[in-house]
Formats: structure tokens, sequence, C-alpha cells
């Protein structure tokens, strides 16, 4: 029998702390970019409004176009690319120093890959 060991607790909290119905544990951790932009800096808008930049100059550029970005932002873009609004980037997760690929598949705008 293994011995028990504080991270091991505190890894059992973390998964307990994920199931569904669980409430947050404070107004900061109920908090995200998504709905509420960087405490600080841009507001959701703004960052909706960055994507859609971004989108309209790879357009001009015509071909393929690579944009490099942080998670949060390559969120929201690919939910702009889709047509969503900023706040729906919540639903793309994209891991850390994953990739993605936007594309057209006949004339609509599509995930071709996501999180690879």
């Amino acid at each position: 029998m293994e011995p028990d060991r504080p991270h091991r607790r505190a890894a059992q909290r973390r998964r307990a702390s994920t199931r569904v119905g669980r409430r947050p544990r404070s107004a900061a951790k109920s908090r995200t970019v998504f709905r509420d932009g960087a405490p600080g800096g841009e507001s959701a808008h703004a960052i909706g409004a960055r994507a859609d930049a971004a989108i309209a100059r790879a357009v001009a550029a015509g071909g393929d176009v690579l944009l490099f970005a942080h998670a949060h932002l390559l969120r929201v873009l690919a939910a702009r690319w889709l047509g969503l609004s900023s706040r729906e980037g919540r639903l793309l997760v994209l891991g850390t120093a994953r990739a993605g690929v936007l594309g057209v598949e006949r004339e609509t705008r599509v995930l071709l890959r996501w999180g690879i």
C-alpha cells in the first residue's frame, strides 16, 4: 500500500471540483476572458474585433497564412472564422502548444483540424 501523499490529495480535490453541477469557489474562478475580457485589459468585444481584423488581413493576403498567438485569442479567432460570437471561443478548447487549421469547404468556413 502506498503512503498518502499531499499531491495526490490535491489532485483528487481538483478532479472533484470539476464535476458537473459544482459551484465555483470564488467569483475570480467564475470569470472568463470569453465573457468578461481580461482584467485591466481588453474587453471580450475588443478581443473579437482584433480577431476579425486578423481574419480580414489573412483573407486579403490570399493563399495559405500562418498565425501565431496565445490560445485564448486563437479560440476567439476560430469562433469568429465560423461566424460565431467571440464568447463561443469558450467551446473550442485549445491546449498549450497546440494548433488548429481553419479552412473553407464548399464556400463554408470550417475547422479542418483543431487541437493538433
